[in-house]
């Protein structure tokens, strides 16, 4: 069967796949046609982060479905500076608070900003300006509950790569 196979970094491209394939076995013909490491994948189908030991039948994939691959950054410094550049370019006010002062940056991310128990109201979808929106319909078309990705898109500065790469690697911040 061929699969459709979704990239954050932009782009999609077609896999042959058996329905015996492991995902270790998937993430192995990815690196051979993107050159991305195995490792450095997370394969995401329907919102939840497949296993390399499971197969395509395991996990219900069919001919139709699309899975997309996320590359961590964290494992993978090279891919940081397009990161740190796609900020920049969302978010110019937080890239200039990241030159100055990466300190108070990290801490704001860690909540050390802002009163005790203080919270942000999140618009809802339908409150979005179109470009908004937009990015989080992308992000709820990989499987994220919407009130997360709104959240997720915002904490990450309306970046949907990041958006989407904050919610897999932080599933605890999610926590209801």
């Amino acid at each position: 069967m061929k699969l459709l196979i979704k990239s954050l970094a932009g782009g999609n491209f077609h896999l042959d796949a058996e329905l015996s394939d492991t995902i270790g076995a998937i993430k192995q013909k990815i690196q051979a046609e993107q050159g991305h490491k195995p490792e450095w994948q997370k394969i995401i189908f329907s919102g939840k982060i497949l296993t390399d030991d499971k197969t395509v039948a395991d996990c219900n994939i069919k001919e139709k479905d699309f899975l997309v691959v996320m590359q961590l950054v964290q494992q993978n410094p090279a891919a940081l500076q397009p990161l740190v550049q796609a900020i920049a370019q969302s978010n110019p006010q937080l890239a200039e608070a990241m030159n100055h002062d990466p300190q108070g940056v990290l801490s704001l991310l860690a909540g050390g900003a802002g009163g005790a128990g203080e919270e942000m109201e999140l618009p809802t979808l339908a409150e979005l300006s179109d470009e908004d929106r937009a990015g989080v319909e992308q992000i709820v078309a990989m499987g994220i509950p919407e009130d997360k990705a709104i959240e997720s898109f915002f904490m990450c500065g309306k970046n949907v790569e990041m958006a989407v790469q904050y919610y897999f690697e932080n599933p605890q911040d999610f926590d209801d």
